[in-house]
């Protein structure tokens, strides 16, 4: 049986392409994908024909600590050209509004729905 078209590769494709895209644009900024508020923790997955990039990202990069107010989900069809698809308060869930503590994200999908995760150092 011939697998070379199954979903598993397709996405295993796909993260490879993305993540040869990012060790070739490291070496020309410091992070190439979403310019001037960056990403941290980032987790990809791929839904149809779009790259979904599920992340947290500082607040204040200039200071030496972490201050993670949200979370951002970008898309790409192409994984050059990046847009914003929604941003994630904490008052969307059981967090405090004011929370800074916004930390590594993901998603996952499951008989027609995706569920949101994340870690929570506090709670």
């Amino acid at each position: 049986m011939n697998n070379s078209g199954s979903p598993f590769r397709l996405q295993a494709a796909v993260i490879l392409k993305f993540a040869i895209l990012l060790v070739a644009q490291a070496a020309f900024a410091g992070n190439p994908l979403i310019k001037d508020i960056g990403v941290s923790d980032p987790h990809i997955r791929v839904h149809g024909d779009k790259v979904y990039l599920y992340s947290g990202h500082d607040s204040s990069p200039t200071d030496n600590i972490w201050v993670m107010k949200d979370w951002r989900v970008y898309s790409s069809t192409d994984l050059i050209h990046w847009d914003l698809e929604t941003t994630i308060s904490p008052k969307d869930n059981y967090m405090a509004d004011d929370s800074t503590d916004c930390w590594a994200c993901d998603a996952a999908s499951r008989n027609g729905q995706f569920y949101f995760y994340f870690s929570d150092r506090k709670r």
